[in-house]
């Protein structure tokens, strides 16, 4: 298993406050993609106001988008969810960022990126190729394609399945709003899309052939969340230790242990990665 991003030590470091330490790994997954744009930016001799990123399904910016643009990146964020969208733009004060609320297909054609991040969209889409596909019309020559996707047998997905069927979700929903009301908590958050729930289920096989099949090539992988699932979450996020260790044992274990995974691939043409 390859992991591409470059340390922060050779590297300047970009601030992650702004996306919490939770158990879903987003803070992770941001550090694994900010490092694939600044090694391909270092390998190419690029400043950050020269890489372009579109991602698809940013939602409402605040865990890729929105960093990424406070790094110097010049970034589009697109999603066909309003209220997310209508949150990034009210929140945007960079010029170098803009939030968009429409199809993929909607970009202009001479529009062009050298990084596409395709961040925990696929599994919630009825065709992931066509949308593979159709991002790769926007990838400029020698670009990046960068990839979150749930392992769909992982960790998450079980314990979701397990929810589902023993029907323990409205007791964990009513037991988290009562504890938030008794310790005066705030409840609710920025806008989501919480009506988008997965429609696929990747096997690791499965997830590869895919690749293969639109046309992209893998550079590099990495091992995202261990866990996070409804119950996992309820119980262990509020506790950084663990949440650290479960971050850093995903680290250890192979790929189908895992909840998420994290995938760098250019097209498949382009030479091997020096």
């Amino acid at each position: 298993m390859n992991n591409l991003w470059i340390s922060s030590e050779r590297l300047e470091t970009p601030c992650f406050d702004s996306v919490p330490l939770e158990l879903h790994g987003h803070r992770k997954k941001l550090k694994f993609i900010w490092g694939c744009i600044a090694q391909y930016r270092h390998q190419n001799g690029l400043s950050p106001n020269q890489i372009r990123v579109l991602e698809v399904g940013c939602s409402n910016g605040r865990n890729i988008a929105m960093p990424l643009a406070e790094c110097g990146y010049r970034i589009t964020g697109i999603d066909l969810h309003l209220e997310s969208i209508a949150y990034a733009q009210a929140h945007n004060r960079l010029g170098n960022a803009r939030f968009l609320c429409q199809d993929l297909c909607e970009l202009r054609k001479d529009e062009e990126f050298e990084i596409v991040v395709l961040s925990d969209i696929l599994e919630h889409v009825m065709d992931p190729a066509h949308i593979c596909r159709t991002a790769m019309q926007y990838l400029a020559k020698d670009g990046l394609v960068l990839i979150s996707v749930p392992n769909g047998f992982g960790p998450y997905e079980l314990e979701q399945r397990f929810m589902r069927v023993a029907r323990l979700n409205p007791v964990i929903d009513f037991t988290r709003t009562a504890i938030n009301r008794l310790l005066r908590r705030r409840i609710g958050g920025p806008a989501y899309n919480h009506d988008s729930g997965h429609i696929q289920f990747f096997h690791l096989n499965e997830f590869r052939r895919l690749l293969d099949h639109v046309g992209l090539k893998v550079l590099g992988t990495s091992n995202g969340a261990l866990f996070g699932g409804t119950l996992s979450y309820a119980l262990a996020n509020r506790l950084s230790f663990i949440v650290a260790a479960s971050l850093a044992l995903a680290d250890r274990l192979p790929q189908r242990w895992v909840s998420t995974w994290y995938y760098c691939c250019s097209l498949r043409e382009k030479s091997e990665w020096n």
